[in-house]
C-alpha cells in the first residue's frame, strides 16, 4: 500500500498495544462539541486498516463541519462555555478589535491590513458568534457583497475574506492551540476558485477597473473657492482654517503625496529653492526600518514660492524640526499608538476634503484622486519645444510607485516616447539642461 502524507498524519495517533493490535485515536472539533475531548478510538488487526479509518472517519467529521450541522450533543456542556471560562471570545466583532490591538509582531498586520480590518469591525454582518462561521455562512456572505446598492468589486471581495480568513488563524492558533485542543477548521481556506468573480448572467455585475478620476475643467477653482469662503456651502460654515488647507490641497495637487505624508512634513523637508520636498515616512515604512519608502519629489517654482511665503506666515520658516501644517502634533514613541493616531488624523482629513469636494460640485472626488491628478501632471509636463521634461522611472522615483505594474494606468501618456528617437532626444534634452548649470532629474 503506497503511504501517502494524509497516511503519515494519521499514524501519529495510532499505536500498537500489548496485545499486538493496532489503536487509532481521533480527536476533533465535531467530538469535542459532543462532550468528547479525549477523542475517540478504534483497535484494528493491522496498521493499514487503523490509518485508513482515522482518514475517512475525519472527512466525514469535517464534511459535517462545513455542512453547519447541529453538532452539539444533547446533555453535554458545550466546548464554548468550558473555552468561555479561559478567557476566549466568542463575537466575531470582538475578535477582529483584538487582533487589531495585538502586537503586530505577533499577527503581521500590515497598515492597510488594519484599516481594512476596521472596516471589517463595523460590518453589521459580522456581529455574529464565532461558532456560526460555516462555509455555508461564508457563501452567503459573500453573497452579500455582489447584491444590492452596496455592491462592490471582486477585488474587494477577495480582500475582506483574506482578512477575515488570517484573523480567524490568528483566534485559532491563540486561543485553541496554547489551550492544546485540535483548533476548528478555517472554512474560508475551504472555498471555490473564483469565489469573488460575479455570475456572468448577472445584468448588475461588477468586473475590477482601476479608478481613473482626475479634476474636471473648473473643479480645481471651485474647491479653492469653497476653502476660501467664496462659495457658499451646504453646511453654512466657512472652512475654520482656510490658509492652512489651501497650502495643504496645493501640495497634494502638485507633489502626488500621499495623504499621510503630506501632513507629517517637517520644515527640513522642504527645499523651496531646489523646488523639492524629501519624504521620510511613506506607505512603506516599516517598525524598524526608517530607510525603507524614503524619496525626494519635486514641485514647480511657483508651488516652492507660495509654500515658501506659507512658512513664513506661520512663522516657522527658520525651525527645521517644526511640522509645516498644524493637523499633527509629531509621531510617538508607541509605534502602535502612534498607528492609532495617524489612522483617525487619516480619516479626520478624508472626511474633511470630502465635504468640501461635495460643496464644489465633485461629491465624487476621493483625496486620493488628488495624488493620481498630480502625476498625470508629471507625466504631461514637457520642455517648450515639446520634449517630454521626465521619463516614466523618475515619475514613478518621484510618486514612490515600486512596480510598473501599478504604473500601468500612465502608459498611455508615455506612448509617444517610447520610439529611439524621442528616447534620444529626451537624453539630449538633459544633457543641455545640466551643461547651462539647470537642476534637472538624472535619467
Amino acid at each position: 500500500m503506497q503511504i501517502t502524507q494524509d497516511m503519515r498524519d494519521a499514524e501519529r495517533g495510532i499505536r500498537q498495544n500489548a496485545a499486538g493490535n493496532w489503536e487509532a485515536v481521533l480527536t476533533h472539533k465535531v467530538l469535542i462539541r459532543q462532550g468528547k475531548k479525549t477523542g475517540i478510538s478504534r483497535t484494528f488487526t493491522s496498521r493499514d486498516e487503523a490509518a485508513d479509518w482515522k482518514i475517512t472517519r475525519r472527512r466525514e467529521l469535517d464534511a459535517e463541519l462545513l455542512d453547519g450541522a447541529k453538532l452539539a450533543a444533547p446533555n453535554a456542556r458545550p466546548v464554548t462555555e468550558a473555552l468561555a471560562h479561559a478567557g476566549r471570545p466568542r463575537r466575531l466583532v470582538k475578535i477582529i478589535s483584538l487582533w487589531m490591538a495585538a502586537p503586530r509582531g505577533e499577527t503581521g498586520a500590515s497598515k492597510s491590513g488594519l484599516i481594512e480590518a476596521g472596516s471589517l469591525r463595523n460590518m453589521p454582518s459580522l456581529d455574529i458568534d464565532v461558532e456560526e462561521v460555516t462555509f455555508k455562512w461564508a457563501m452567503d456572505w459573500i453573497a452579500k457583497h455582489k447584491t444590492g446598492p452596496n455592491r462592490v468589486k471582486p477585488d474587494t471581495i477577495k480582500g475582506h475574506v483574506q482578512r477575515l480568513r488570517t484573523i480567524l488563524d490568528w483566534y485559532h492558533a491563540t486561543y485553541w492551540l496554547k489551550l492544546e485542543l485540535e483548533p476548528p477548521l478555517n472554512p474560508l481556506h475551504k472555498l471555490p476558485n473564483n469565489y469573488a468573480a460575479y455570475d456572468f448572467t448577472d445584468p448588475n455585475r461588477l468586473a475590477n477597473t482601476q479608478r481613473d478620476r482626475r479634476l474636471k475643467a473648473g473643479e480645481e477653482a471651485a474647491i479653492e473657492e469653497v476653502i476660501l469662503g467664496l462659495r457658499k456651502r451646504a453646511c453654512n460654515r466657512k472652512v475654520p482654517d482656510p490658509l492652512d488647507t489651501l497650502m495643504f490641497f496645493r501640495l497634494l495637487v502638485g507633489t502626488a503625496l500621499r495623504l499621510r505624508e503630506a501632513y507629517r512634513l517637517r520644515v527640513k523637508d522642504i527645499d523651496v529653492k531646489a523646488h523639492t520636498v524629501a519624504v521620510r515616512q511613506s506607505k512603506l515604512t516599516v517598525e524598524g526600518d526608517d530607510q525603507r519608502g524614503k524619496r525626494t519629489t519635486v514641485m514647480t517654482a511657483s508651488l516652492a514660492k507660495q509654500l515658501g511665503k506659507y512658512l513664513e506666515a506661520r512663522g516657522i520658516a527658520t525651525q527645521p524640526e517644526a511640522i509645516v501644517f498644524p493637523y499633527w502634533e509629531g509621531d510617538l514613541l508607541d509605534w502602535e499608538l502612534n498607528e492609532v493616531r495617524l489612522n483617525r488624523t487619516t480619516m479626520a482629513m478624508s472626511q474633511k476634503f470630502k465635504a468640501i469636494f461635495k460643496d464644489a460640485g465633485a461629491p465624487d472626488l476621493r483625496v486620493h484622486d488628488l495624488r493620481h491628478e498630480a502625476t498625470s501632471r508629471f507625466c504631461e509636463m514637457r520642455y517648450p519645444d515639446g520634449t517630454r521634461l521626465y521619463t516614466k522611472w523618475e515619475v514613478m522615483r518621484f510618486t514612490g510607485h515600486t512596480e510598473e505594474a501599478t504604473f500601468e494606468r500612465y502608459a498611455n501618456l508615455f506612448a509617444a516616447d517610447d520610439t529611439p528617437a524621442a528616447k534620444l532626444a529626451m537624453r539630449r534634452k538633459h544633457e543641455d539642461a545640466a551643461n547651462n548649470g539647470l537642476q534637472v532629474v538624472a535619467a
